[in-house]
């Protein structure tokens, strides 16, 4: 997906970080659609300014991966913070948002374990200057 990401936003810069090994119990497809509708996210907001980063960094804490994905835009304002990022509003989509974080977050729901509750979550960063929005995929890591 990053080389689709970079023909779409050829002025954002895309940092990959992920074990090469790593596997997850949600199917391909709707992983893809849920990345798909958070880099999208996340690139159109640094597209908006001069120059701009995206970072994707994947870590496991077995038997959960985190997928966190962080952006050097103007970060989420204080009304949206927290769930009401992944709401569907009227006012969302006056302003161009047309619900994407919220089906994405349905999307990984649909694929909770007894061991893991599949999410989509606003956290805070604490990258030095990647102080945009901050959102964390929680999967299921597959086992061999």
């Amino acid at each position: 997906m990053s080389a689709q990401c970079q023909d779409h936003y050829p002025g954002v810069f895309l940092d990959v970080r992920c074990p090469p090994a790593l596997s997850v119990d949600v199917p391909e497809p709707v992983l893809r659609a849920v990345l798909y509708e958070v880099l999208d996210n996340a690139a159109k907001e640094v597209e908006r300014t001069d120059a701009g980063a995206v970072q994707v960094l994947v870590r496991t804490d077995s038997p959960e991966v985190f997928v966190e994905v962080q952006d050097s835009g103007r970060g989420l304002p204080a009304s949206h913070r927290g769930r009401r990022i992944f709401t569907l509003s009227l006012e969302g989509r006056k302003q161009g948002r047309s619900g994407g974080l919220h089906r994405a977050r349905q999307l990984l729901r649909a694929f909770e374990t007894p061991q893991v509750d599949s999410e989509l979550e606003v956290f805070d960063s604490a990258h030095p200057t990647l102080q945009g929005a901050a959102l964390r995929l929680v999967l299921p890591e597959h086992a061999p």
